[in-house]
């Protein structure tokens, strides 16, 4: 099978290296992730809901063509997930979302989950994802490790290591949390030795995606178009007045 899988913030090369190398690691035999890098997305700094609006905007308009292109699934890469909903309306295929479905996973393999995240202003946006996902009461707590996602781009693995450690340990030990789901798909390599130390399962949410994936596509499943209804003739019309607009060309 073929998975697009799109991150939506511009990242250095070495994490573009580093992703598709983890995403190939944990992709059965014959599954293909390519992974599409919108560079010039937003660094989301901070609790802005126009540079949320913007990275969904960029990311539905990549992600949208996966269908078109032959790939069985399309995933975001990134915890904040991005529009799915929105694509689940105007795609046949899978749409995942790296943290939704390891919330769900998360919900199976424990009785309550804490998310360690990135320093910055992501707890409102993953309690929100919670919510949306029926889970707010599995979700214990949101701890952040000492960088945030430009600092993460530049610094060792050292300072993130340390943070993982003792965030995921005050989780445990004062939250209550039984599992934990790393708050960053850039959070590569992680999840192995921190479930050596830890004793608890540790979830990578882009590996996590990927499974997913495959799983929906071996099922032969996608999302319910009751649930998510297909509008294309009136959604094509809609979307062509944007593409002109912004001078992106017409839907096809």
């Amino acid at each position: 099978m073929r998975i697009k899988d799109v991150m939506p913030l511009p990242i250095t090369k070495q994490d573009l290296v580093n992703r598709e190398a983890e995403r190939r690691r944990i992709a059965s035999p014959g599954t293909q992730v390519d992974l599409f890098n919108l560079q010039q997305g937003p660094l989301l700094h901070g609790p802005y809901s126009y540079e949320m609006l913007l990275s969904n905007f960029l990311v539905f308009l990549e992600a949208e063509k996966a269908e078109e292109q032959g790939y069985d699934a399309v995933m975001t890469d990134c915890t904040e997930d991005g529009p799915l909903e929105e694509l689940r309306e105007r795609l046949s295929i899978p749409v995942i979302g790296p943290l939704e479905s390891s919330m769900h996973l998360a919900s199976i393999l424990g009785k309550k989950f804490s998310i360690i995240a990135l320093k910055g202003y992501e707890e409102p946006l993953f309690r929100k994802q919670a919510a949306a996902a029926g889970l707010e009461n599995r979700l214990v707590s949101v701890r952040e490790v000492d960088v945030n996602f430009p600092e993460l781009q530049d610094s060792g693995s050292k300072v993130l290591n340390d943070g993982l450690l003792r965030e995921s340990k005050k989780a445990l030990e004062q939250d209550g949390a039984d599992v934990l789901i790393l708050g960053c798909t850039s959070f590569i390599g992680c999840e192995d030795w921190l479930m050596k130390e830890l004793g608890v399962p540790v979830l990578q949410p882009g590996n996590v995606a990927v499974k997913f994936a495959e799983l929906l596509h071996d099922l032969e499943l996608t999302h319910s178009k009751r649930a998510y209804p297909l509008g294309t003739e009136h959604y094509s019309k809609l979307m062509d007045m944007f593409r002109k607009t912004l001078h992106l060309g017409e839907t096809v």
